[in-house]
């Protein structure tokens, strides 16, 4: 867990996601739901499928062994954000640029990090009690903030502009519409961060996988343990369990119990990194820290005294759990990584790597930043789904479906006369509305391939470097919606700039931009801290 990285990742992927329209223009004589589609084959199916391949070692297991429920809720989380993504279009241009993307991206950001953590029961106690936690939530407060700065300055640089102008940019103005589709829009769009929490188990199952592949190159033999059954879960905490009075009703489950054992080597390992930056003894942090130690040395011995008189299966686990805990507990680094694993299975399978003599630290280190990579599968799955019949539907109703297979002009489409109807990358009143039918050059089909994939990809690395962020972010993963946000915005308004969309526009409205660029990098420095705080 890095969260300084990755913030880094993530301003990663909002630069590819500021970036993967410019291969676009490139782009000749193509309707928008030709390229658009292209674009997609490479950015929704053949990206997520290479890489994963590529970074991790049997994505094909995984996927197999994912439960039913678990590929519906991802695929379907996936699908709706696709229409969030289709209809993002008709909100610019029924509510304009500026008050499109302030509407649309505020619902989008606010619900795609604050709703994981609700619907998990997760909100007060990660982001209301601990004080790391509300430095993330005012992290989500700076970025509206930023949002809402960024679309003054658009609304700026609007009503600077001739009344033909303006007309021609928002000439189907409906402010009630457009709020109805940018609520649409956003909250649809934000299903992606959904699927991606739905995708948990793919992710966990990920790492064990790897994990255990790679020791087997080594040479070592281990076996792959499998979180327990719920009813297992909801035994260990019957009326009768002592558990219950050992523990706060929230922490009552499973990481409750494994955090509570695990929380003396944890403020061990904090106070042993503050006396090696040489910390004053008087400190506040250390002080802190070292009278919270004795407590939770207490309660992690009643609590595994507990466990041991537990015979059940999954008590026999937890008390086996905080033994072999107990041998790593001098190895820092060791500790650390199995601390920061989510569930009892992945905890158990890397002490079962370190146990069998495999390097469980370089191990780690090999496959930890691609686990999202097998999610990013099935999310796509279903956005590509949304996004292929809406294109196949453009194609047929302005019979431009010739132009995938041929370099000649289209003399019989009537597509000149019509504009790109909505989605993601769709022109907002500039639709593409001259396909070649009275130029007779031929039409660059493979250069046409080319640039399009070359977007589409592009397109993909947003959420490559994305899920690659998200595992630097440890408890506060969920952040991660809220920092991909601000750096799409950051970085496709530093497009803006450097393709000259600003010209002419007034100081005020450049003053305005730049101070809301410089209030979202803000927002993911606050949330950057505030994940740094929670390690």
């Amino acid at each position: 867990m890095n969260p300084i990285l990755g913030v880094f990742f993530h301003w990663l992927g909002g630069l590819a996601s500021g970036s993967f329209y410019v291969p676009y223009k490139g782009v000749k004589r193509w309707s928008w739901e030709t390229y658009w589609l292209v674009g997609g084959f490479f950015s929704w199916l053949i990206a997520p499928w290479f890489f994963a391949i590529l970074n991790t070692t049997d994505v094909l297991t995984v996927l197999k062994e994912t439960p039913g429920h678990v590929w519906f809720y991802t695929y379907l989380f996936g699908l709706l954000w696709g229409f969030g993504g289709l209809t993002f279009g008709l909100t610019m241009r029924y509510l304009g640029m500026s008050l499109g993307m302030a509407v649309a991206l505020g619902y989008c950001t606010v619900f795609g990090m604050l709703i994981p953590p609700i619907y998990k029961g997760e909100f007060t106690s990660k982001l209301i009690d601990p004080v790391h936690g509300r430095w993330v939530l005012a992290g989500l407060g700076v970025c509206l903030v930023g949002i809402i700065i960024t679309a003054i300055a658009g609304h700026t640089k609007e009503a600077e502009m001739s009344e033909e102008d303006k007309l021609e940019t928002v000439k189907e103005f409906n402010f009630k519409k457009g709020i109805l589709v940018a609520t649409f829009s956003g909250i649809m769009s934000a299903c992606f961060a959904y699927g991606l929490s739905a995708g948990d188990f793919i992710r966990e199952t990920t790492l064990k996988v790897d994990m255990v592949n790679s020791a087997a190159k080594e040479g070592k033999i281990v076996q792959r343990a499998n979180q327990p059954a719920d009813d297992e879960v909801k035994a260990m905490f019957a009326s009768e369990s002592p558990l219950k009075d050992m523990l706060a009703e929230k922490d009552q489950n499973l990481a409750g119990v494994t955090k509570a054992i695990e929380d003396p080597y944890v403020i061990q390992r904090k106070i042993g990194e503050l006396n090696d930056a040489k910390v004053a003894a008087g400190d506040a942090t250390l002080s802190k820290l070292q009278a919270d130690l004795p407590k939770a040395q207490t309660k992690a011995e009643s609590l595994a005294s507990a466990v041991a008189g537990d015979t059940s299966p999954l008590g026999v686990r937890v008390a086996a759990y905080a033994k072999r805990l107990a041998v790593i507990s001098a190895d820092a680094k060791k500790l650390k990584i199995v601390q920061e694993m989510s569930t009892l299975a992945e905890k158990e399978t890397a002490l079962a790597v370190s146990e069998s003599g495999a390097d469980l630290i370089a191990i780690h280190a090999k496959h930890s930043l691609w686990t999202g990579l097998p999610v990013l599968i099935i999310v796509l799955l279903g956005g590509f789904t949304t996004n292929f019949i809406w294109c196949l539907l453009l194609n047929l109703r302005n019979k431009t479906g010739y132009q995938y297979f041929s370099s000649k002009p289209g003399e019989q489409s009537p597509h000149y006369h019509a504009e790109a109807a909505g989605g993601e990358g769709a022109p907002a009143g500039k639709g593409a509305k001259f396909d070649g039918r009275h130029d007779k050059t031929p039409v660059p089909l493979l250069g046409n391939y080319i640039f399009s994939a070359l977007a589409g990809i592009t397109w993909y690395f947003q959420f490559f470097f994305y899920s690659m962020g998200e595992t630097q972010m440890g408890q506060y993963k969920f952040s991660s919606w809220t920092l991909h946000m601000a750096s799409i915005i950051i970085f496709s308004s530093i497009w803006g700039l450097a393709l000259h969309e600003w010209k002419g526009s007034s100081p005020k409205a450049r003053r305005l931009l730049f101070l809301g660029l410089a209030v979202l990098v803000m927002s993911t420095l606050v949330i950057g801290y505030g994940n740094y705080l929670g390690r």
